[in-house]
Formats: C-alpha cells, sequence, structure tokens
C-alpha cells in the first residue's frame, strides 16, 4: 500500500484546531448495493442494501446469499434458472471481473413485474489515522466499570 500525498504537498489534512488526521494508504473495497424498481419508465428505484466489502469474494458472496434466496419471491421458471446459473457459474466471471477493477451486475425481472438490480463496483478505502500532535495525542479516560 502506498501513503497518499495531497496536491498541497502535505500529507495531513487540519480539521480542528490543534487535530490533525493523517490519510496513510488506500486500497481498494467493494461497495455491495441491492435496487429495486418497477418496469415503468421514470418510476424511482428503491435501495435495499448498501454495504461496503473489503474483498471481492465477500461481496460476491453475499451476492450469491441474496440471489439464491429471492429467487423464491415470485420469480417465473426462465429467472429462476438464469439466477441460479448465476450463482453456480456467473459468480466466478464476476470475482476476476472486480479483480481487474471492473463493475459486476445482475438483473432479474419478478412475476409483479419489478426489476431487481445487484451491483458490486470497486472503490477506494482510505486509512484515517489521528497524528501525534495536539488533542490526538492525549490519552482518552478510561470508562468506568458497569459490572461494579
Amino acid at each position: 500500500m502506498r501513503a497518499l500525498r495531497s496536491p498541497h504537498g502535505t500529507r495531513s489534512k487540519t480539521l480542528y484546531r490543534n487535530c490533525r488526521l493523517t490519510f496513510i494508504a488506500a486500497h481498494t473495497g467493494y461497495r455491495f448495493e441491492c435496487l429495486t424498481s418497477p418496469l415503468v419508465p421514470g418510476a424511482p428505484g428503491n435501495l435495499r442494501v448498501l454495504r461496503t466489502y473489503l474483498s471481492a469474494r465477500e461481496a460476491i458472496r453475499a451476492m450469491r446469499i441474496q440471489v439464491r434466496t429471492f429467487h423464491m419471491a415470485g420469480l417465473n421458471p426462465r429467472e429462476i434458472a438464469h439466477a441460479l446459473n448465476w450463482t453456480d457459474n456467473g459468480c466466478v466471471q464476476a470475482v476476476a471481473a472486480l479483480d481487474r477493477g471492473e463493475p459486476c451486475s445482475l438483473s432479474l425481472i419478478t412475476a409483479h413485474g419489478e426489476l431487481i438490480e445487484w451491483h458490486i463496483r470497486p472503490i477506494n478505502l482510505l486509512a484515517v489515522v489521528e497524528s501525534s500532535e495536539g488533542v490526538a495525542a492525549r490519552r482518552p479516560t478510561p470508562l468506568p466499570e458497569l459490572s461494579a
């Protein structure tokens, strides 16, 4: 992992007086989202799930679980076959695409005319730590014991 450099030549940014945060490293994470929307053009969709995973395999596993459990919720036989084929075979290509930095997705249509879309996109995650100056140098006060 490499340290990120600010375009202004410093590695840290002052957010509050006497408190500095330092961005020390970036790594790839994966944004997983599930959207549902009616098949009517221009109708707004609903965000059902939004999570961030640290590995492509974790994100694909979550997507496979949702697709396998959702396929019983009113899909026609053709869509069920498509969903099960993706969970058995297509997820291998999806992991490879995520490892290359490309997004992957799956769309299904329910018998009730609702579109369900699952998307996984690679994103950059920043590790942020407090610097040893000012407020950040103070040790936190220990919390009292609640069992006493």
